[in-house]
């Protein structure tokens, strides 16, 4: 009889020892697990933060293209202008020689 108690008892230790293995063999899978999703969640948030990069340099870089597109056409507005201004102040000094019968090939120096 005896003999049978200590059986049962070590049956029972074994089945004790098992469950506690399970139970650790469970928990070390459950950790596992989470390790992989943080592993592949910090994964694809440095994806995604180095796609928001290359779309801000993006935008930078084109945002200053643009500045400078808008820089270059407001030169040559100034410089058309410039050039226009020229043109009319030619013209109206033209217009005022001939009005006063003077140009520049009829202008005789004085004698003395």
């Amino acid at each position: 009889e005896k003999r049978l108690v200590r059986e049962k008892a070590e049956k029972d230790r074994q089945a004790r020892a098992k469950e506690e293995a399970d139970r650790q063999a469970r928990e070390k899978e459950e950790a596992d697990r989470q390790a992989r999703e943080k592993q592949e969640a910090d994964r694809q948030a440095r994806e995604k933060d180095e796609a928001d990069r290359v779309a801000r340099e993006q935008q930078e870089q084109i945002a200053k293209e643009k500045k400078e597109e808008a820089r270059i056409a407001e030169e040559e507005r100034l410089t058309a202008k410039t050039e226009e201004e020229v043109k009319v102040e030619e013209e109206e000094e033209e217009e005022e020689e001939e009005e006063s019968g003077e140009t520049a090939d009829s202008v005789t120096p004085l004698s003395n």
